[in-house]
């Protein structure tokens, strides 16, 4: 069977390209992700609006970039898949400081995760992070490493002179999630990387923390060793929002959960008289 076209191909195939990027398209396409239309995005895409192309809102941000920081609104995830499929940077600095800086532990969040990185995204070593052991879920917390955070992450904390400098698993330990901490043990974290200068360790955080119960026992079992501070000063840690202040020679982690009063949580640390070699 002969079919013959009223139309020529190449006008069909025209018509389904991307016309030339204009200025009222991209208007159209940031419109469209503030208000989680995405019949209208799908529209200005079609019309040309360039995906990659930053817009001044309070600072400049790509489309992707402002789908990131719209995902709470309905619509916006699909909108965020769409801009991906049309070839919108997943890489783009705007994109990936919302991943890592605002992440939050809802079905929103991890689909929008799982689709950045199945376009292509990924953790360099400029940007490692602590805050996502703190707000992302345990499921996008390994799909992060996955894609190149370091379990071993480490920064500087400036709210105590000298600055102490925490890995991800003090920060998971004291402030975070038990699973949250439970994956980073299971994804290779240092049990033992002591927070200079204080000499502190994850199980000294781990005896000040919410999750005392879960988190000494999985670290003890998977490996960790109590290891005396230095002196601590006041305000480094926090138990019951009261500063925790600590004289020489400071104090192993079994110690620490004595002097604040968490005896139960002290028991669960083996008693040792010296530090690991």
């Amino acid at each position: 069977m002969n079919l013959e076209l009223s139309v020529p191909l190449s006008t069909l195939l025209g018509n389904l390209r991307p016309k030339k990027a204009t200025p009222a398209a991209l208007k159209k396409l940031v419109d469209a992700i503030e208000k989680g239309d995405l019949p209208l995005a799908q529209e200005a895409i079609r019309e040309g609006a360039d995906v990659n192309k930053e817009t001044r809102r309070d600072v400049p941000v790509s489309p992707l970039g402002l789908a990131m920081r719209n995902l709470h609104r309905d619509g916006v995830g699909a909108i965020l898949v769409a801009l991906l499929d049309a070839g919108a940077n997943p890489n783009h600095p705007t994109v990936m400081s919302v991943l890592l800086m605002d992440a939050r532990e809802k079905d929103w969040f991890d689909a929008a995760a799982a689709a950045l990185f199945a376009h292509g995204a990924r953790i360099t070593p400029e940007q490692q992070q602590l805050m996502p052991v703190l707000l992302a879920s345990p499921t996008t917390l390994e799909r992060m490493i996955d894609h190149g955070l370091n379990p071993n992450a480490t920064a500087g904390t400036t709210y105590v002179k000298p600055t102490i400098q925490l890995s991800s698993l003090c920060e998971a330990a004291w402030r975070g999630s038990y699973e949250n901490a439970e994956v980073l043990v299971r994804r290779g974290a240092d049990l033992h990387y002591i927070a200079e200068p204080y000499g502190l360790t994850p199980l000294h955080f781990a005896v000040t923390s919410k999750h005392a119960h879960r988190l000494v026992p999985y670290f003890i079992q998977n490996g960790a060793r109590d290891r005396r501070s230095n002196v601590l000063q006041a305000g480094l840690l926090r138990y019951e929002g009261k500063d925790v202040s600590i004289t020489s020679p400071g104090l192993f982690a079994r110690e620490l959960a004595e002097q604040i009063g968490r005896p139960d949580v002290a028991v669960l640390v083996p008693r040792t008289e010296r530090n690991p070699e």
